[in-house]
């Protein structure tokens, strides 16, 4: 199943490019830094991470591969139950507007959720953190995607994806040459009320800050 706005305006993302460094030079540079400068970061550089964080690889039966996929049970028809959705509440990046957006995993696009607003910070139990990151993607999930397989189970398996987003994001951060840093310290109504969904249904899960190194 695929989250869709129906009547958000669509933005298109430029194509990835995956010709970058082998991973262990990657994964050997990974560092946890949120000492950001005050650039921007470019939409190609977007595009780039999301495509790396849960972007489709490939397609098995007319159904969708991912980067992350979901642990494996009995029945191969669970791998496409993806249970994670990415927000990007973006402050600087060019040739795009601040504000809030959902990532449209199908066609590699943004959807146009909210226009910026000087609140929106205020999830995060330190806003000057995203203030200055040029952008910050913000995970959730969706339980009901993997319990009628894992029943209460499904929570694991759905911070493992999670975690394994977020580790992705590390490795195409460090490979490109950003700061990146991840957290959980956030206030989950403000968080909510932010992405605008009922947590019965979707659920808080972490914030991942990206942006230029400060020299």
């Amino acid at each position: 199943p695929y989250k869709i706005y129906l009547n958000a305006k669509k933005i298109k993302l430029p194509a990835p490019d995956f010709k970058g460094k082998i991973f262990e030079d990657t994964v050997g540079e990974v560092l946890a830094n949120g000492d950001f400068s005050a650039e921007s970061i470019s939409i190609s550089e977007l595009s780039q991470i999301l495509a790396a964080a849960n972007g489709i690889v490939d397609t098995e039966n007319k159904f969708d591969l991912r980067t992350t996929p979901v642990p494996l049970p009995q029945t191969q028809s669970f791998i496409y139950q993806h249970p994670v959705e990415i927000y990007v509440l973006v402050n600087r990046v060019s040739g795009l507007d601040a504000g809030l957006y959902h990532y449209s995993v199908r066609d590699h696009s943004l959807e146009v959720v909210k226009e910026y607003a000087d609140s929106m910070p205020n999830c995060c139990f330190t806003p000057s953190v995203i203030k200055d990151a040029a952008v910050t993607f913000i995970l959730s999930g969706i339980p009901s995607r993997l319990t009628w397989v894992y029943d209460t189970r499904s929570y694991r398996y759905m911070y493992m994806v999670a975690g394994a987003i977020s580790q992705n994001i590390f490795l195409e951060c460090s490979s490109m040459g950003l700061a990146s840093i991840a957290t959980a310290s956030f206030h989950d109504d403000l968080y909510n009320d932010l992405l605008g969904i009922d947590e019965n249904y979707e659920v808080a899960l972490l914030l991942h800050l990206v942006g230029k190194i400060k020299p």
